[in-house]
């Protein structure tokens, strides 16, 4: 008994401390100053239409007292009303670790006394169930009970605890990761090797999420829920191994920037080569049995959320000597041509001398037209265009392997950065390096590795070459993961921020630009005291990539064994616990939009007369819900005319507390993952049958 109830205290104690509102989130500093609660503007837990909730509570309750015994206590009645807006208001109120947040704040002693000998006439209309004779018989009965077990979260003397003050003062002024840490909320557990999500820009909110194995999943941000069938799935074409660290697969795609129109996208993955392969003579000797493949796909005529895996269309294919440093990016410029990131072909140090031949395609950045040629045509303005003994579709050369590069949405409010992009670049022996994406750049490999010479022979005899923004030594990781931008709402102390990581130290980093001159610093996680419920504290994941949504937030993707043939793999969502963006700005729009707008009879057709999507199919549109914040000032209205005050909790039938709710989900899940129906009974045999049945029907991971 003692060892449980000493595991409880530690966890509580572990699990407090920090600003947290009553919807068991970050606070947040509100877009519009408030005036009835002026003292939470810069960081607090109320928007203004909470505040104009609380004071019309305020001005009702005045008109149903005396003058005398408004002078006594309108002021505490108002400092009372206001804490649902402190940043603390969930440990004020109690809410951690229980069922239910409380009716009353917690008050200190001394305070409560003086509160009492005012309001005790007022008090039943704040809350009528706190008053019974037993609890209004004294100020020490009342007091008791509105009082907290921990005694550093009672008002008003938490205003001057030094340990609150101090994260108070780290989460008002986090204007960047430096003077703060980062959580991370478990979206997705039981994946395969994931690789890739991103969205396509088609207003729906679709996150698209890839396994190294070929399967393409959906997770829609608005509803919150996963698609049970695959939206893509190549798992019988791809060329891959189970074994951990295996860098072939299925490794990227890309929308087109009009895909909500044409259906049109784009794949990157390694296939086996046929036996009748024709071999070039500079690779004969090298083993060949792999070549990378991109390839153009549609939408499924039938279902928006399916592609068409009839409709592939071969763009390119590259031999590769070895069966690593594959590459596997691609992404649309703003210009609308494609990007593709081919790797040097495998083999240490760059054997075929890739990176710095131009009439090879291995170890560079192509830009291609997919909107015009067979299959492709050349852009104009490429920089070898008609450079004798250079391939046209180079963009940029001297590659290894870049691993996820990052596009910059730009600033929401100016724009300015918009188009910048950033690669990471996994090294040889000794250096990682980040690099600016640039029109007709030489990054060096295999001359240069990082800032230093790889190739003493060659090093500084290949011309000018485009030096990296930041490299860091083999003591902070092995392989460097790139990553993405962030402009999103929820979490505006990374705004602007390059988030990246290292694949094999598990390490998070951040760069950040100013007046031209970049920063890197490392991103610390909070650890277990900030990071409660279904956010993570710690990384023990390999990171294998990272991924961005429609709103701007962005996603880590982790794996516990980096193997394709394991359901390890995890999806999460990096988040700031210490402040928030104003809810708001930051509310993701409910109403899914029609994905394709067509006529009822007339259906859209390509330049290959096949039809885009049927449209009289029609896609299924939610509802927009009144929110919680309406919902509960129309409450309000209703129960004043009663006599009756009410709280700003939501009005969700289940309140439950943030942990709680995370580990119900998350043990479901963990079920969700078996094939449901009776017990299964019989021979090994009948059961992965059953499984294989399971996995094709609703893409599972088994």
């Amino acid at each position: 008994m003692f060892v449980l109830l000493l595991i409880y205290h530690v966890f509580i104690n572990d699990a407090i401390g920090h600003p947290q509102c009553l919807d068991y989130r970050a606070p947040f500093k509100p877009e519009t100053a408030l005036h009835f609660c002026s003292q939470y503007t810069e960081l607090g837990c109320c928007s203004t239409t909470n505040e104009e909730i609380l004071r019309d509570e305020f001005e009702y309750i005045k008109t149903q007292v005396t003058r005398e015994d408004w002078q006594r206590c309108g002021d505490f009645l108002q400092e009372i009303l206001c804490q649902k807006c402190s940043p603390y208001a969930a440990h004020i109120y109690d809410a951690e670790g229980s069922s239910k947040a409380r009716k009353f704040p917690g008050l200190c002693q001394h305070y409560c006394y003086n509160y009492f000998e005012a309001c005790s006439n007022l008090t039943m209309l704040l809350h009528p169930e706190l008053v019974t004779a037993e609890i209004m018989a004294s100020k020490r009965s009342f007091c008791d009970k509105v009082s907290l077990q921990d005694k550093d979260y009672c008002y008003p003397d938490l205003l001057t605890n030094p340990m609150i003050l101090r994260n108070w003062t780290v989460a008002r002024h986090s204007d960047d990761i430096s003077s703060g840490c980062l959580c991370l909320e478990e979206i997705k557990r039981g994946l395969s090797n994931p690789l890739w999500a991103r969205h396509a820009g088609d207003g729906t909110g679709r996150l698209f999420v890839a396994e190294q194995k070929g399967r393409v999943h959906i997770y829609n941000i608005k509803t919150k829920k996963w698609n049970r069938s695959c939206f893509l799935n190549l798992s019988g074409k791809v060329s891959l191994n189970s074994w951990a660290g295996d860098e072939r697969g299925f490794l990227g795609m890309a929308f087109h920037p009009s895909f909500s129109t044409n259906g049109r996208f784009f794949i990157y993955y390694s296939v086996k080569t046929s036996p009748d392969e024709v071999i070039p003579p500079e690779m004969s000797q090298y083993p060949c049995h792999n070549k990378i493949r991109v390839s153009q796909l549609r939408l499924s005529a039938d279902d928006p959320d399916k592609a068409d895996m009839n409709s592939e269309q071969i763009l390119l294919e590259v031999l590769q000597p070895y069966e690593n440093h594959n590459g596997g990016e691609m992404l649309f410029g703003q210009e609308g041509y494609l990007y593709i990131f081919i790797g040097d072909g495998g083999g240490a140090g760059d054997p075929l001398d890739a990176g710095q031949n131009k009439s090879m395609l291995l170890g560079k950045v192509l830009r291609i037209d997919v909107d015009s040629g067979q299959p492709y045509a050349i852009p104009p303005d490429n920089p070898f265009v008609g450079q004798p003994g250079s391939r046209p579709e180079i963009y940029a050369y001297g590659v290894r392997n870049i691993w996820r590069c990052g596009v910059d949405r730009g600033s929401r409010d100016t724009g300015e950065f918009k188009g910048r992009t950033l690669c990471g670049d996994v090294g040889q022996d000794a250096f990682e390096e980040i690099n600016v994406l640039k029109r007709g750049a030489n990054y060096g490999w295999n001359s240069r590795e990082g800032f230093e010479c790889y190739n003493m022979e060659t090093c500084g005899t290949i011309g000018s070459e485009e030096l990296p923004i930041h490299a860091y030594n083999h003591t902070f990781g092995k392989s460097v993961t790139g990553g993405v931008f962030y402009r999103g709402c929820e979490s505006p102390s990374l705004d602007g921020q390059y988030i990246y990581g290292d694949y094999i130290s598990s390490r998070l980093f951040s760069l950040s630009e100013s007046g031209g001159k970049w920063t890197n610093r490392e991103v610390q996680l909070c650890g277990s005291s900030l990071c409660q419920g279904n956010l993570v504290g710690h990384l023990q994941e390999y990171i294998l990539s990272f991924g961005e949504d429609e709103e701007g937030e962005i996603y880590l993707l982790g794996s516990l064994s980096s193997s394709s043939g394991k359901c390890d793999g995890k999806l999460y969502k990096i988040v700031d616990p210490l402040a928030r963006g104003d809810p708001a700005n930051c509310k993701v729009d409910a109403t899914l939009k029609k994905r394709v707008q067509v006529p009822k009879r007339k259906q859209p057709r390509q330049k290959d007369n096949t039809v885009l999507y049927n449209s009289s199919k029609k896609a299924k549109v939610n509802k927009p819900k009144v929110s919680d914040e309406i919902s509960t000032r129309t409450q309000w209205r209703k129960r004043s005319e009663k006599g009756r005050g009410l709280s700003i909790e939501s009005n969700k039938k289940k309140n439950v507390p943030h942990g709680l709710r995370s580990r119900t989900v998350a043990w479901n899940s963990e079920k969700s993952d078996r094939p449901r129906g009776k017990k299964m009974k019989g021979k090994r045999p009948k059961l992965k049958t059953t499984l294989r049945k399971h996995e094709e029907g609703t893409c599972g991971c088994l």
